[in-house]
């Protein structure tokens, strides 16, 4: 599901780019650093930070529009950047929630493909809060994405 092919620096017509994150669906090229593997329902970022890579190319006329329907183990503050560039601080709890950004289309349009880094205030292992035995450091449920430039 790229809005652009690898390689090339011009967005094709397509205006709007639709992501889901789980299991069999999910693109590796998309899911580029901090992610678990695809479950049913979507993935998990562990440790934190995590790396969403968005092929939409450099050549871009008009601000980036990304929507995240995502949660959280914990309460905490999500940091997100665009290409180096903090664009938005999200409060996540444990319910899955839309949470939306505008990334100004100078930043978007710094490199290709456009890289969105979530720094996580506080990964937490469900063990570590006495609710299962799963060890890894969670941040960030993604379940799905849309991005419009």
């Amino acid at each position: 599901m790229l809005a652009q092919a690898p390689g090339t620096d011009v967005a094709t017509e397509r205006d709007q780019l639709f992501m889901r994150f789980a299991t069999g669906v999910a693109d590796k090229r998309v899911i580029t650093r901090g992610w678990s593997d695809p479950e049913a329902w979507g993935v998990w970022s562990v440790g934190p930070q995590a790396e969403l890579s968005l092929w939409i190319g450099t050549r871009i006329k008009n601000d980036v529009d990304l929507e995240i329907t995502a949660k959280a183990v914990v309460a905490q503050e999500i940091r997100v950047e665009a290409n180096g560039e903090e664009v938005a601080k999200w409060q996540l709890d444990t319910q899955n929630r839309a949470q939306r950004v505008t990334i100004p289309k100078a930043y978007a349009a710094k490199a290709s493909p456009m890289k969105i880094v979530f720094n996580i205030s506080k990964p937490t292992s469900p063990q570590d809060l006495g609710t299962g035995t799963d060890g890894r450091k969670l941040g960030i449920g993604v379940i799905g994405a849309s991005v419009r430039y």
